[in-house]
């Protein structure tokens, strides 16, 4: 499910009428727009508290919502229906949100993986190493201002290659409870493993002359 620019804009803001509460929650049921993949026609099925607004600021919000459909899926998506959580909360607040699962809708690949292995830890033989690099979770998902925190063994570069990962890397910008991820500060491990099949040393035959 892809959001608009700025998901969390709204999420911040409590809905109309909600003056003096902290936070609410809606659920909609929305069908799809199988030309252009948006949300239409949404139905409100759940508003915690209810009569405050929150059944329709989640409506106005769905407009920002859409998934890319392929050519042989649009026929289908015609009958299908998607349940929307949204989760609000008081600006004013603390904030108290916490990331425990990310959803992740890209990451890297075996061969990407591969490709960012450190070449000083090639040179010395290593096979395999941790890091971990902390970063900030922006608006559509991406890790942003990632920094290496730790690195096993220390001085091989992975730390380094953990911030390259982390920049390859998106999550999904919604929580399963309807919450952003926007502004969130997360620490991602990442175990580096170089295959059997790779070269143990770095392959210098592209630095000789033909």
């Amino acid at each position: 499910m892809d959001p608009g620019p700025d998901p969390g804009r709204g999420q911040r803001g409590l809905a109309a009428g909600a003056a003096g509460l902290t936070s609410g929650q809606a659920a909609l049921r929305c069908g799809l727009d199988h030309h252009t993949g948006r949300l239409r026609g949404c139905d409100v099925i759940s508003e915690n508290p209810r009569g405050k607004g929150f059944g329709k600021a989640a409506q106005s919000l769905s407009k920002s919502f859409g998934i890319t459909l392929a050519p042989e899926e649009a026929k289908a998506a015609k009958a299908l229906k998607i349940d929307v959580p949204f989760r609000f909360r008081d600006p004013a607040l603390a904030d108290t949100r916490k990331l425990t699962r990310p959803r992740w809708i890209r990451t890297l690949s075996p061969e990407g993986m591969a490709s960012i292995y450190p070449e000083a830890a090639i040179k010395a033989g290593v096979r395999t190493g941790e890091a971990a690099a902390t970063c900030t979770v922006t608006a559509t998902g991406e890790l942003s201002n990632c920094q290496a925190v730790r690195e096993r063994p220390a001085g091989l570069d992975f730390g380094a290659a953990a911030i390259k990962a982390a920049g390859v890397m998106r999550m999904n910008p919604w929580t399963k409870e309807g919450d952003t991820v926007d502004g969130l500060v997360i620490t991602l491990p990442i175990t580096f493993t170089l295959e059997d099949d790779a070269p143990a040393t770095p392959d210098k035959a592209a630095d000789k002359p033909g």
